[in-house]
């Protein structure tokens, strides 16, 4: 993936170092809740699946998530153990169509908002140097398409 910026942004000398600096704090935050969560998971005695999104919630996510957690619980689930628990992360959520999707699912699974943080974490002068979100998904898009491409070449 390549991200060119304007040829007129500057980029201060300590830019490197601020973007390894919000790396560690987003590494540090990822173990403090991931070992938060485990501590409660422990208590609950069950696995817990987390689907992350970067689009709005649609409905076959349900279903995907469910193949998954049904595979879960056969594969991995141990006697006494309580059903594996289910959480989409999208980028936004209409709670009709969630309620619509999960209504006759017996499987424990929510669905939830996540919001990306990191632009608010940069001092105000880097604010505007960086791409910003739509570029970035623009540009995975162009880069995952390109690899489907690639991927259907091979195929033939």
């Amino acid at each position: 993936m390549t991200i060119q910026p304007s040829t007129s942004l500057s980029l201060p000398e300590s830019y490197p170092a601020l973007l390894e600096s919000i790396k560690i704090r987003i590494r540090e935050s990822q173990v403090k809740a991931a070992m938060a969560v485990n501590q409660e998971l422990i208590k609950l005695h069950c696995y817990f699946l987390i689907e992350l999104k970067a689009v709005k919630f649609k409905p076959d996510f349900a279903g995907q998530i469910n193949f998954y957690l049904a595979a879960i619980d056969d594969k991995m689930r141990q006697p006494g153990d309580n059903p594996t628990i289910g959480l989409i992360l999208c980028k936004g959520k209409d709670n009709l169509i969630v309620e619509y999707a999960l209504r006759n699912n017996s499987s424990p699974i929510t669905v939830a908002n996540f919001e990306t943080q990191l632009a608010k974490a940069l001092p105000e002068n880097l604010k505007g140097t960086l791409p910003t979100v739509e570029e970035i998904e623009a540009e995975l898009e162009r880069s995952l398409h390109q690899i489907g491409e690639i991927e259907n070449l091979d195929e033939t």
